[in-house]
């Protein structure tokens, strides 16, 4: 079946600012299907870890793909009670009713069908450990906009798509560091040697 870009995320900003909760997992109250396999258990951590923006559009990408699937389960609406209970268990997952509920709805699957989202999980949280990664590396800030790109070429080409276009923005955001470091050091430089350098031009 054709995978196609997800639409109509809802951002507060365009930029990512806030890191999501973390919590060892000895402070866990009560372990998750999740939390049963590694694998499985370092990839929602990772999750955990994303500014919220980020962590929402990653949530809505996986019920995108899981809409796809036949018979697929409907996510449902936490209630204040189911809310209030997750919470006083202090699992990191409760803290956010997206989260929650796409992994719930993940959980609701059979082995089976569950093992291909897990892969899903893993390969958009290490593509966005690696994008923030970037960003800090040129000292660029996360935008919405690149995460959308992102999100869109993993859903048309799977992980090869996703890291050639961070291979793109990597390229990108080099060119534009150099550019900065060349503007500050034109600027650095005081007006009478600027005028000397051009008269010698």
């Amino acid at each position: 079946m054709e995978q196609r870009s997800p639409q109509g995320f809802t951002l507060p900003t365009d930029t990512f600012t806030s890191a999501g909760p973390s919590l060892p997992m000895e402070e866990y109250r009560e372990l998750r299907w999740y939390d049963q396999n590694m694998y499985t258990a370092k990839a929602v951590q990772a999750l955990l870890t994303f500014p919220d923006a980020l962590q929402n559009m990653v949530c809505q990408t996986l019920l995108t793909i899981l809409a796809q699937q036949p018979n697929a389960p409907q996510p449902k609406a936490k209630g204040i009670l189911s809310l209030y209970r997750s919470r006083q268990k202090q699992h990191p997952s409760d803290q956010r009713q997206l989260t929650h509920s796409t992994l719930a709805t993940i959980g609701q699957l059979p082995d089976p069908r569950r093992q291909p989202m897990v892969q899903t999980i893993h390969d958009l949280t290490t593509g966005f450990r690696d994008y923030l990664k970037l960003c800090k590396q040129y000292q660029a800030t996360p935008n919405a906009a690149e995460a959308r790109h992102l999100l869109g070429l993993y859903l048309s080409d799977g992980v090869k798509g996703c890291y050639k276009g961070l291979q793109n923005l990597s390229q990108q955001h080099q060119e534009r560091h150099q550019t900065k470091t060349q503007q500050q050091l034109f600027r650095s430089v005081p007006a009478p040697h600027i005028a000397t350098l051009s008269k010698k031009r």
